[in-house]
Parts: C-alpha cells; sequence; structure tokens
C-alpha cells in the first residue's frame, strides 16, 4: 500500500519539524514509509502510529543495518540473477505447489514439488532442451509439465511465500544504500484512517519584515502593492539618496530637521 500523504506540519525554530501522515485502510493493511538513513535514529524516538477506526496497530518493523549475507541467512533460499525459477524451484522440493497448463481445458493442478528434469525435444527447428516440472497428486500420480509453457504456478504454502517475499524485499533495499524502509502493519475491520506523526531535522525557518516609509509623515506602514506606486522617473545617480524597502528613495530638506521624505 503506499505511503500516506502528509497532512500537518509544523516547523519549530530550533529546527526541527513535525509531520503528520493520515490514509485510509480496510481490513489488514500494510503501511509503508521510507526514509533515509540518517533520519532512523530520529524517527524510532518520536514515531508514534494510531488507527484511528477502531483498531489496533499490531506491529512496526524497519530495515535492519545488518550487511546482506548476514540478512539473507536466516532464509534458506537462494534466487540466481540468471535462471531464477529453475534455480529456485529445487530449494522447495517438497512444497505444495499449484500449476495451471496453458490451455482453455487444461485446468489447475495441484501437488507436491518433486523436482525439475531438463530433456529434449525435436522440432522443427530441430533439438530444443525442455525443462520439466514434475508434481506428486494427492492421489499418488506423478506427473511432468514444460516449466516455460506454464500459464501459471503459485507457491500454496504461507511460510514459503513469506521467506520468499522477504528475501526479494532485502534484496531491493541493500540497492537502496542510503534508505531504509519502516512497514506498519494494522489489523482491524472495516474502512479505517491510520495516522502517522514523527519529528525530523527540518530547515530553520525565521519570519523577515521589511519597514516601509511614509511619504508625508515618516510613520511605518505596510508595504504597497504595485498598482499604489506612483510611476515617477528616476533621478539621476547622484540625486539618488539611501533606498527604504520596495524601492522608496529617502531624501533630507536641506533647510529642515524634520523627518525626511520618500518618493517610491
Amino acid at each position: 500500500m503506499p505511503a500516506p500523504p502528509i497532512t500537518r506540519v509544523v516547523l519549530y525554530k530550533h529546527g526541527v519539524g513535525h509531520f503528520e501522515r493520515e490514509g485510509p485502510v480496510e481490513g489488514d493493511a500494510t503501511l509503508a514509509l521510507t526514509f533515509k538513513q540518517a533520519e532512523v535514529s530520529d524517527v524510532l524516538k518520536s514515531l508514534t502510529v494510531l488507527d484511528l477506526g477502531g483498531g489496533h496497530v499490531a506491529s512496526v518493523s524497519y530495515d535492519s543495518t545488518k550487511p546482506l549475507e548476514q540478512l539473507l541467512a536466516e532464509v534458506a533460499l537462494s534466487v540466481p540473477d540468471e535462471g531464477s525459477l529453475v534455480g529456485l524451484l529445487p530449494q522447495i522440493k517438497g512444497a505444495r505447489v499449484a500449476v495451471e497448463p496453458p490451455g482453455a481445458g487444461a485446468g489447475r493442478q495441484e501437488g507436491v514439488l518433486l523436482g525439475i528434469d531438463t530433456t529434449e525435444r525435436q522440432t522443427a527447428d530441430g533439438v530444443v532442451k525442455v525443462v520439466l516440472v514434475s508434481l506428486l497428486s494427492d492421489g499418488g500420480e506423478e506427473r511432468s509439465f514444460d516449466l516455460h509453457g506454464l500459464a501459471r504456478l503459485e507457491l500454496l504454502d504461507p511460510a514459503l511465500r513469506r521467506d520468499l517475499d522477504f528475501y526479494l524485499r532485502t534484496q531491493l533495499s541493500a540497492k537502496k544504500k542510503d534508505a531504509r524502509t519502516f512497514t506498519f502493519f494494522a489489523q482491524g475491520e472495516g474502512k479505517r484512517t491510520v495516522r502517522v506523526s514523527y519529528t525530523l531535522e527540518a530547515p530553520v525557518w525565521k519570519a523577515t519584515y521589511s519597514p516601509c516609509c511614509n511619504a508625508e509623515r515618516g510613520t511605518l506602514l505596510a508595504p504597497p502593492s504595485p498598482d499604489q506606486c506612483p510611476v515617477e522617473p528616476s533621478p539621476p545617480a547622484a540625486a539618488q539618496g539611501p533606498r527604504c524597502a520596495y524601492g522608496a528613495i529617502v531624501r533630507r530638506r536641506a533647510s529642515s530637521t524634520g523627518p525626511p521624505t520618500v518618493k517610491w
């Protein structure tokens, strides 16, 4: 499920920001947020996750900082870069799988995976190598199917699916060297709203105010809009005095000690 959008941001003058995200979920759902490695410590110290619809947050997990080899040692799976499916199936021998051969009337076939075999077949283009996957049905019947000709192959063991999902997610997260993904598991019924809040380092924001001088009384006013400023030819560079904000030229009368006159 995509990360919920940011709904509220509070920035403090001390260089930190408070961020809130809210998003809809339905039933048991999983949310994921990705942070930089340098932000993980701040997130762990300030993270709050609330299920606002009567559900609850069962757990929160995040990518480990262990080396990739050490993480993958926790699962007895290895998917090679080439021939991934042919390399994976022998490692799950004995697992229950379902296959769907091509063709409308073939139907779905379930059984225990025996293994894979390689054979050669004579075709019009010559001899080709074929990979066969063998299943043992519940009735004790052994059947073989062309692996690359299958319309679908499904793993029926939930634990095996979780291991394979962990393996693939770990491989992907290792590619993002400066990123760590937090995963939130929300459990409940119906449609609900989940709120996630955390504090991170943020740029310091400071308000800046610029004065604007009144031309007659020498008082400070709010800055005028461009259409309120009369158009006047610019005086020579030598005649120009110091400028106030918004382009006002400050001049003092030669025979007066009163407030300076200001022209826009």
